[in-house]
């Protein structure tokens, strides 16, 4: 992601990265993609006093990731 980030930045691009229902793509899918849980109870499926667990270093770490500009070592 950063080289094609840093390709569009070159080419003139305000960002390299731009997306939409960011809780949903990145920080439900990213959960799923990397069997994260996402709430407690079945990540809400038991019962609506689950709590959100986003608050953890993975997912932490992937939205640090996507508001730092490319840069190798921050992967």
């Amino acid at each position: 992601m950063d080289d094609i980030t840093k390709k569009l930045i070159a080419a003139g691009a305000k960002k390299g990265l731009v997306t939409t229902w960011q809780s949903w793509i990145q920080i439900e899918n990213y959960s799923a993609m990397h069997d994260i849980p996402f709430a407690s109870k079945a990540n809400g499926y038991e019962g609506l006093d689950c709590e959100l667990m986003i608050n953890n270093p993975k997912v932490v770490k992937h939205l640090e990731r996507l508001k730092s500009p490319p840069n190798p070592t921050n992967r």
